[in-house]
């Protein structure tokens, strides 16, 4: 965006606050629309300075109007080369096309296991910036110039873009070792497995402790004194 648009919208964004807080303050009744007639009663229109004021934001709003009125949505533009163009049209290849294509020439190199490509476009057509995974023991500056002729042709070939430039990284590829990937599963799932049960043990133990502390001691039952009925007991010692 320009900067003189900048500017403008700027300027629109203040006006607009300014109206949206004053219709705020109307519908509150903090001030009425006798209080704006009587300061707007009160501004000197002869003033040199009011009049330039106001010419300045007339014109300036008569821009935003123009602008905004005749404004037209941006096409998105798609991320492509040109490849033929004249009075009838043009036809142009984009570059998700151009990548597959490229992909397609990677499938032609069974020592190329995985690539990652970064395409750029420019005037004097498209570059490619790719890294190449390669198992260890390829000669790799054989392999290298091969699918860099190889690429370049095949891509103009299908897509009639014109590889400008090439830029290619060889990577050490790593190949995944099944009976390696199971161990490293199997150890994980162990390891989730004592820890679940270490969890499960500690909480069997807490629940234990607690329900032990809540058995009801025994309570010691005081004997009943026994009465002994004293005439009787003075008539035995009679008797004696």
């Amino acid at each position: 965006m320009k900067i003189v648009d900048r500017i403008l919208f700027i300027f629109v964004g203040l006006f607009l606050l300014g109206v949206a807080a004053m219709s705020a303050l109307l519908a509150v009744d903090v001030i009425s629309i006798s209080d704006i007639v009587s300061f707007i009663g009160q501004m000197r229109v002869d003033d040199i300075v009011t009049k330039l004021i106001l010419l300045v934001v007339a014109v300036i709003l008569l821009i935003v109007s123009v602008k905004v009125i005749f404004a037209r949505p941006k096409k998105v533009k798609i991320a492509a080369y040109t490849i033929r163009k004249n009075e009838d049209g043009e036809i142009s290849v984009s570059l998700k096309a151009i990548e597959n294509t490229i992909k397609l020439a990677v499938a032609h190199f069974e020592e190329i296991k995985e690539v990652r490509l970064s395409l750029g476009v420019s005037d004097a057509g498209v570059s490619v910036a790719a890294r190449l995974a390669v198992p260890t023991g390829v000669e790799i500056p054989q392999l290298m110039d091969a699918f860099r002729e190889y690429m370049k042709e095949f891509v103009e070939k299908h897509t009639g873009a014109p590889v400008c430039r090439i830029r290619l990284v060889a990577t050490e590829f790593k190949p995944v070792d099944p009976d390696n990937e199971r161990k490293k599963i199997a150890a994980v799932e162990a390891k989730k497995e004592a820890e679940a049960k270490k969890n499960t043990d500690k909480f069997a133990g807490t629940h234990t402790t607690m329900y032990a502390k809540r058995e009801v001691e025994p309570v010691a039952v005081a004997e009943e004194p026994v009465v002994v009925d004293a005439p009787a007991a003075e008539e035995n010692e009679d008797r004696q």
